[in-house]
C-alpha cells in the first residue's frame, strides 16, 4: 500500500488518478470498506468528536464504526471541501434527480477502470480494483495474526465462513518452514 500512497504525493501523479488512489486507500483504512458502503456513505455517518465514522453495511446489515486515523482524516477533508453541497462524503453519487443504485454502479465502473490505468501506470504487475482494498486489508490482518473472528466482524461478516474468501492461503514457504519445524521435532523424540 505504501507505493500507492506516495502516488498521492506525487506531484507527477495526474490529478485524475489522484481522486481514485483516495478512494482505494480510503477503503483501505476503512478496515477494508467496500466500495458500495463508500458509495453511500454521508458526512452526518462521520462523528469528528468521537473521531470516529459509522455506517450499516449495505449486503448483511452489519453495524460498522471505525477510528480515524492521520488518512481517513485527510481523505475526508479532502472530498468534504471539494463537494460541499453534497450529502454524501464522495463524488459518487451526485445527481438527486437519478436512481442512487445506477450512480453507484457507474461509480464502480470507472473507479475499476482508472484503477486498471494506475495499476499499469505505477507498474504495479497486476491488476487493481475496488476490491482490493478489501482483500488486502483481510489478508495483512490475518498475517498480523488477527484472530479470524475479529477480522470476520470488522469487515462485517455475518459468518467467518465468509471471512476465508478474503484471506491468501499460507504461501508454500510457510508451509515448508512449519513442515521442516515438525520434522525436527520429530526427529529429536526418535
Amino acid at each position: 500500500m505504501k507505493g500507492l500512497e506516495n502516488l498521492l504525493d506525487n506531484p507527477l501523479t495526474p490529478n485524475e488518478e489522484k481522486d481514485p488512489l483516495r478512494l482505494f486507500m480510503f477503503a483501505f483504512h476503512a478496515r477494508g470498506m467496500s466500495f458500495v458502503d463508500l458509495a453511500y456513505l454521508k458526512k452526518s455517518d462521520i462523528n469528528l468528536k468521537r473521531n470516529t465514522f459509522s455506517y450499516f453495511r449495505r449486503k448483511t446489515g452489519q453495524f460498522i464504526e471505525v477510528s480515524l486515523n492521520h488518512t481517513l482524516r485527510q481523505i475526508i477533508y479532502y472530498f468534504t471541501e471539494s463537494n460541499p453541497s453534497s450529502p454524501f462524503l464522495f463524488p459518487i453519487i451526485r445527481d438527486p434527480t437519478q436512481p442512487t443504485y445506477t450512480q453507484y454502479c457507474t461509480g464502480l465502473r470507472i473507479q475499476n477502470q482508472r484503477l486498471k490505468q494506475i495499476a499499469v501506470r505505477a507498474r504495479l504487475g497486476k491488476s487493481l480494483s475496488t476490491h482490493q482494498a478489501r482483500h488486502a486489508w483481510a489478508t495483512i490482518a490475518k498475517n498480523e495474526n488477527i484472530p479470524i473472528w475479529v477480522i470476520s466482524e470488522w469487515l462485517g461478516h455475518t459468518s467467518v465462513a465468509m471471512t476465508y474468501i478474503y484471506l491468501d492461503s499460507f504461501g508454500v514457504s510457510v508451509l515448508d518452514q512449519a513442515h521442516q519445524k515438525v520434522s525436527r521435532a520429530i526427529s529429536k523424540t526418535c
